[in-house]
């Protein structure tokens, strides 16, 4: 089917796929504000079981709405929808669901999981997002950047990549986050993802509440001893403020390395720092003394 003749079925109202009701597309396109393709394909599928998807046929239909301004393509499958009476030149999409649609496995993590959270101290302009499909290049868009993160090796070898996510609604779309406790684990694993300790420390001193199994278990699973000293060190340094207990505390301590790790890897030749025996980890001088609070 060619554009003109697509464009004279839908003004006849005979077009779709395969006379899929036209108030169901208008339905999607008013609940969908980014979508992919396979989300298209879906809601067909749940208002109208009896329709056949032509992918041909679907694809002139986008291409027809997009003539009309009523929907943009963002990249390969992925498109966002155009509010009636706004431009694509100027209506700005939001970057959660963007994030959210990237990959058909996307999972908001490290510093955007944060923000997702509520409880991320400043507003980054990169998002980041789990994804077990090949890395590719950060992809930029409407000026913000979007970075997928491979998940964990050992996470896919035992079948628990979905371990730790949650679903949240915004603007009435579903989108997998990871827990407070997963996230709290990520940032400390690759700090990198989620900005300067001090962005870190005052991002995670606004949580109030962590389940220490749900740690406990995620460490675990990642089989990283450094990662245990992380966590056990800052679950001790706050263990009056979390109410966590000493038993706790020593279920961490018993993975801990068995010789001195930092808690960054920079910190090797370049910054100062003390060895927790408790833990096996030396923690720079900036983050002991939390020395961003000297400018306040």
């Amino acid at each position: 089917m060619t554009i003109s003749e697509l464009n004279a079925n839908i003004a006849s109202g005979s077009c779709g796929f395969n006379q899929v009701k036209k108030n169901t597309l208008h339905e999607f396109l008013n609940k969908f504000q980014v979508f992919r393709l396979e989300d298209l394909n879906e809601f067909i599928k749940t208002k109208e079981p009896e329709k056949i998807i032509d992918p041909d046929t679907r694809n002139n239909l986008l291409a027809h709405y997009i003539k009309q301004g009523r929907l943009q393509r963002v990249r390969r499958e992925v498109y966002q929808t155009i509010p009636p009476g706004e431009s694509s030149e100027n209506y700005s999409l939001d970057p959660y669901l963007l994030a959210s649609k990237l990959s058909d496995d996307a999972v908001l993590s490290h510093h955007t999981a944060l923000e997702a959270h509520a409880k991320a101290y400043s507003i980054f302009n990169t998002f980041y997002y789990w994804t077990k499909k090949e890395i590719r290049y950060p992809f930029e868009y409407q000026g913000v950047k979007f970075k997928a993160v491979q998940q964990p090796k050992i996470s896919l070898e035992k079948k628990q990549e979905n371990f730790g996510i949650k679903l949240i609604y915004r603007k009435e779309q579903v989108l997998k986050v990871t827990t407070l406790e997963r996230t709290f684990v990520d940032v400390l694993d690759r700090p990198k993802l989620a900005g300067s300790w001090e962005e870190i420390w005052r991002s995670l001193a606004s949580i109030d509440y962590f389940d220490i199994d749900e740690i406990f278990q995620y460490c675990s699973l990642l089989e990283n001893a450094t990662i245990f000293a992380k966590v056990g060190f800052y679950l001790e340094q706050n263990q009056k403020r979390l109410a966590i207990t000493d038993r706790e505390l020593d279920k961490f301590s018993k993975f801990k390395p068995q010789g001195p790790h930092y808690l960054e890897r920079q910190s090797i030749s370049t910054k100062a720092g003390k060895l927790f025996q408790r833990w096996n980890l030396i923690v720079p001088d900036e983050v002991l003394e939390e020395t961003w609070n000297e400018n306040l």
